[in-house]
């Protein structure tokens, strides 16, 4: 190529920032050193004979392109940052003012390109081979559920202006027709609706079917931003996700299970889910709110240890002990028999306001009442009886539950439990 002209009288400063370094001879005499910085000089570039880091072009011919010369590997070395270009390009910028673009003058390009296209086919051949072996149809099949919906199903992703279609993703799961039943998970890829697809597998060898469903569910919510039992929705409303096709009109749909409107994630209503309230146990059971002690002023007596005495009177009858603030209560109310209660056990009586007192009086006559002995984790015998000295029936049941069944008739007798 002959000496490049500039079309105009005043060089334009197209190679500023520019560092340009050549391989060797370039084949032409007129291209020598000397003549080159100053075409590159003139426009604001920098000439270079050596090659480093530094350097952003460098000039070489076919010949020493192929041959791989020392200036030629250094560039290489250098990666991206170095362009190795024929001489054209240098000649091309100075006549036409502007830099043109390097991958037109390209040694490397056309090495690079013929690598892309090996990795391509290479690409290809994999995955038509794993297309092929896909899954053996003659061992395995498309499961069905209960309502005879097929887990085969297609994802889509559309260009958000022109609605083509992008990308699609087809979704199995597969059981085995031998028995027991195995399950697999697996997916293939389109980058386009016409490219060859890309297999992926979630396990290499079959899995139970909880653990294939979980893979089938775990990849149709990644892909689409919606959990399998939203799937009616079609999509999450994100261009950017791809849309669940939705079988045709009259095909099964398959079963979709409630999801609590807490953990409902999409954009449309929540599926409803009815739920019975729990009535959780009160430990203890619960308090008797309907218990009254209307008896004529008979006080209610709660008899610590074994069998108790009868209730108390008012709490005015007698005066308070040596040693207690409470008043002592009077003698039991009428019955059908006398009855002593239990002298050498203190009993702890509570009036009708609940106000702990001094041990209760001897059992009296008394009226019939329930009794009431829980054996509880202090070993206190309730003893519930309307101011009678009534049966004090200690239960044996180690769950602390209360059994009210005893009552206060039979002659005032109190029966000492056996001792544990």
């Amino acid at each position: 190529m002959p000496v490049p002209q500039t079309r105009a009288d005043a060089p334009e400063l197209n190679l500023a920032f520019l560092e340009i370094a050549r391989a060797g001879d370039l084949d032409d005499d007129d291209w020598t050193p000397e003549a080159m910085a100053d075409w590159i000089t003139t426009r604001g570039g920098t000439y270079s004979e050596g090659v480093d880091g530094a350097v952003t072009h460098l000039l070489a011919t076919q010949q020493q392109w192929d041959d791989r010369v020392d200036r030629v590997k250094k560039a290489l070395r250098n990666g991206e940052g170095t362009h190795i270009v024929t001489r054209d390009w240098l000649a091309q910028s100075i006549v036409n003012g502007r830099r043109e673009n390097e991958r037109d003058f390209s040694l490397k390009q056309p090495e690079l390109d013929a690598n892309a296209q090996w990795r391509t086919a290479q690409t290809t051949a994999k995955a038509a081979a794993e297309a092929a072996n896909f899954i053996d149809t003659a061992l395995h099949r498309i499961h069905r559920d209960s309502t005879g919906f097929r887990y085969e199903v297609t994802l889509r992703r559309a260009d958000e202006e022109s609605g083509a279609v992008e990308s699609i993703w087809r979704l199995y799961l597969f059981e085995s027709r031998a028995r027991p039943r195995l399950y697999s998970f697996l997916a293939r890829f389109y980058k386009t609706p016409t490219a060859a697809p890309l297999v992926h597998r979630a396990y290499d060898t079959p899995r139970k079917f909880e653990v294939a469903l979980a893979a089938f569910k775990f990849w149709f919510r990644k892909k689409t931003g919606l959990r399998w039992d939203e799937r009616h929705l079609g999509t999450n409303g994100d261009a950017d996700k791809f849309r669940y096709q939705l079988p045709a009109a009259g095909q099964p749909t398959g079963i979709v299970r409630p999801i609590p409107p807490s953990d409902f994630k999409g954009t449309g209503p929540a599926t409803p889910s009815v739920t019975a309230p729990v009535k959780l146990p009160i430990p203890g059971g619960a308090p008797d709110d309907n218990e009254d002690n209307d008896d004529g002023g008979k006080g209610k007596g709660i008899a610590r240890g074994p069998g108790g005495g009868g209730g108390g009177g008012d709490g005015s009858s007698l005066p308070p002990l040596p040693d207690s603030s409470s008043p002592r209560r009077g003698p039991g109310g009428g019955g059908s028999s006398s009855g002593p209660g239990t002298p050498e056990t203190p009993a702890t009586s509570v009036g009708n306001n609940n106000t702990p007192g001094s041990r209760g009086g001897p059992g009296g006559p008394g009226g019939q009442g329930p009794t009431s002995a829980p054996r509880n984790n202090n070993n206190d015998n309730n003893n519930n009886g309307g101011g009678s000295g009534g049966v004090n029936k200690r239960n044996r049941d180690d769950d602390d539950d209360d059994d009210d069944d005893d009552d206060g008739d039979d002659n005032g007798k109190g029966k000492r439990p056996r001792r544990s």
